[in-house]
């Protein structure tokens, strides 16, 4: 989860990577809260994670300068595992949720490449 001052992110350009399950973003107050949650329901699959604090720190860092290829990823990671819960249950919630025409554009590494010259 991460937290921004009101206003930094662009909702409109945060909502196209947006799934209910797996990735929420809302404004809370003062704040805009971007939520990534792939942890499976019953608590199982915990495992420590090597990064650290100051890989989430670039994370946040990268976001807030307009690069969401880390939300490009999370929606593939979500469409996975929305693809799993479709094959295993008859009626899924919004079916349409899979459907590859709502998939967001994949951000380029251009604003990146251009701040590091």
């Amino acid at each position: 989860m991460f937290r921004f001052p009101k206003g930094l992110l662009a909702e409109a350009d945060i909502a196209r990577y947006c799934i209910d399950e797996y990735i929420r973003f809302e404004t809370v107050v003062k704040y805009q809260v971007l939520d990534l949650d792939f942890s499976p329901e019953d608590g199982s699959g915990w495992m420590e994670a090597e990064a650290g604090l100051a890989h989430f720190i670039n994370l946040r860092a990268e976001l807030s300068q307009g690069d969401y290829r880390l939300l490009y990823l999370a929606w593939l990671k979500a469409m996975t595992f929305a693809g799993e819960a479709y094959d295993e249950e008859d009626e899924y919630d919004d079916p349409d949720i899979l459907d590859s025409s709502r998939e967001p554009p994949a951000p380029s590494c251009r604003k990146k490449a251009k701040q590091a010259k």
